[in-house]
């Protein structure tokens, strides 16, 4: 069964270097328990994604690419939706999210195992926020930021 091991931190975006040109993500959630999700991709690619609950660092994950015009009618179904920038740096992929979540920033690393060491990062590598379910995307498109 696909896995899928990850890790999530804030990003101090002022210590980041130039990340170069990223891809634009509209997501949305037909479903947050499990998490059923859309995505459409710079316009043109589609994913459909089934998570499982997380356990520790872990959960099922199902993904399949649809074609974009179905991803977007499905998009327009869902009442929970993000924007963001995402930029690839080495094995990180760093998330730039726009309004109302603008100024929020989120790095994850995606691993082979639970026990496995983190690639290297910078000085732009926060607070990790893997177990805080306030930072997931699906929480974020439902509830917005987190309060402090």
């Amino acid at each position: 069964m696909p896995k899928e091991i990850e890790r999530r931190f804030l990003v101090d975006e002022k210590k980041l270097p130039p990340l170069g040109r990223g891809k634009h993500y509209a997501q949305g959630y037909l479903s947050t328990a499990p998490v059923v999700r859309v995505r459409v991709i710079e316009n043109v690619q589609g994913k459909l994604t089934i998570k499982g609950p997380t356990l520790h660092r872990t959960r099922d994950e199902f993904e399949y690419s649809i074609p974009a015009e179905e991803a977007k009618a499905m998009l327009a179904l869902c009442k929970a939706k993000l924007s963001k920038t995402r930029f690839q740096f080495g094995r990180w992929e760093i998330d730039r999210f726009d309004a109302p979540l603008d100024g929020l920033w989120l790095a994850e690393c995606e691993l082979d195992r639970e026990d496995e060491p983190l690639p290297e990062a910078g000085p732009w590598l926060g607070q990790e926020v893997t177990n805080d379910g306030g930072y997931s995307n699906a929480s974020l498109a439902t509830n917005g930021l987190p309060k402090p």
